[in-house]
């Protein structure tokens, strides 16, 4: 089976309809430029993911995109006015300094070297920190220090998307090839806590539209991987440039792709029922005796008339089985007369059923007469066995008031279980006489 994903990833992205924007794009941004004597800092052209349902969790730490052409931004007229400045640990500064020194004009562009501590003494104040954004065009810092550097840079980095790259500094042998990588052929996805990711793909000024084109393929098909829930969750992927409308050149929905291809100029091959009817036509017509085929292929049923006809179908059935239903219980209901006629006719006896329920009650009620009898006789004999037994003894199998009386104990004793009088203990005189003494 093939993933939705997969199906999703096959209309992508349309290169005639990119190359179309991107010079549509690149034509605004010269007009913009000749207008003003000045070319505005948000002119880079821009790649936008319209995503359908907001991030659970925004990031600021950058995801980095490999791109082939380099993506100087706008705000730099040459490549040797690109500046980085790198924010390191305070014990690693002196190393750092050296290899840049000994690297020469490969890592020419890293003008200032600055340490935590030397960022959070300097730059306290909004206006100082909004002048080290303006001096260089690139903040590289070591990836262990980044979570400490939000609070120190302040806001004013997040919102102009230059907050400090992170680098490993680890190893001294490969820090120039990890400082190059960061700069060059590089680009940078930012998770947003909104459902627009923008990703900056270079300057008209700086790169042709072929490789823009070439950037923007690139940028695409990696950062889709990094988004959330990828390709499910894009529904729109658009072209922008400084304060331009967006172009777009990938929608998730079906129309949208045609809109899409329709802007292209490209004609999608329609395979509907009406190309198969004409097949069948052709291929009966070519047969002998072709005529009646051709009949049949005409007569094509519609999905009204298919429905129909299992409508018809099922009310068929439905009868069929109450036919069968009926058919049964007629024969359940003879075998009942039959059964009825062969047996011989029993005539009630009502007189001998009353007989018989006055028997039945007369001896109910002479056992209930027997059974009172008896419990009578048995209440005279205890109330006698009370009266004019033992008077120092009640006996009783389980404790009743009525029985208990002052001077009696509920015990087991010799006579068995029941009431006792209590007998007071006798102490004799000689014992007393000497706990006396004592």
């Amino acid at each position: 089976m093939v993933s939705s994903d997969s199906l999703l990833r096959t209309h992508a992205l349309n290169p005639t309809l990119t190359g179309r924007a991107v010079h549509s794009l690149v034509q605004y941004d010269s007009k913009q430029a000749s207008q003003n004597d000045l070319i505005a800092s948000g002119s880079d052209l821009l790649v936008q993911f319209c995503l359908d349902k907001v991030p659970m969790k925004a990031s600021n730490k950058p995801y980095r995109l490999s791109v082939p052409h380099r993506p100087l931004p706008a705000s730099v007229s040459d490549a040797d006015e690109y500046t980085v400045c790198i924010i390191v640990k305070d014990g690693s500064k002196d190393w750092v300094k050296e290899t840049v020194e000994e690297q020469g004009e490969k890592m020419g562009f890293v003008k200032k070297v600055l340490t935590l501590s030397k960022v959070r003494k300097d730059f306290k104040q909004h206006q100082q920190r909004r002048d080290l954004l303006r001096t260089y065009t690139t903040f590289l810092a070591d990836d262990r220090i980044l979570p400490m550097l939000s609070k120190s840079l302040g806001k004013s980095f997040f919102d102009a998307k230059k907050q400090p790259i992170p680098i490993r500094l680890t190893r001294t042998e490969s820090f120039p090839t990890t400082v190059t990588k960061a700069v060059e052929g590089s680009a940078y996805l930012y998770i947003p806590s909104g459902t627009t990711v923008t990703v900056k793909a270079g300057s008209p000024m700086h790169l042709t539209e072929k490789q823009l084109c070439e950037n923007v393929k690139e940028i695409v098909e990696q950062a889709v991987d990094k988004l959330p829930r990828k390709w499910k969750g894009v529904n729109e992927i658009a072209l922008r440039v400084g304060g331009s409308v967006g172009v777009p050149v990938y929608a998730r929905s079906k129309r949208g792709l045609e809109d899409i291809d329709n802007m292209a100029g490209e004609e999608e091959k329609k395979k509907n029922s009406s190309s198969r009817k004409r097949k069948e036509v052709e291929a009966a017509e070519e047969k002998e005796g072709g005529e009646e085929e051709v009949k049949k292929a005409k007569k094509v049923k519609s999905p009204l008339m298919k429905a129909l006809e299992k409508g018809s179908k099922k009310k068929k059935k439905e009868e069929e089985e109450e036919k069968k239903e009926e058919k049964e219980e007629v024969k359940k209901v003879s075998r009942k007369e039959k059964r009825k006629a062969l047996q011989p006719e029993v005539v009630p006896l009502k007189k001998n059923k009353k007989k018989a329920v006055e028997e039945k009650v007369a001896k109910e009620r002479s056992e209930e007469g027997k059974v009172e009898g008896k419990e009578k006789e048995k209440g005279k004999k205890d109330k006698t066995g009370e009266m004019g037994g033992d008077p120092k003894f009640k006996p009783s199998n389980k404790f009743k008031r009525s029985l208990s009386s002052p001077g009696f104990v509920f015990k087991l004793g010799r006579k068995g279980l029941g009431f006792y009088k209590d007998v007071k203990p006798k102490v004799e005189a000689g014992f007393l006489e000497g706990l006396k003494r004592m």
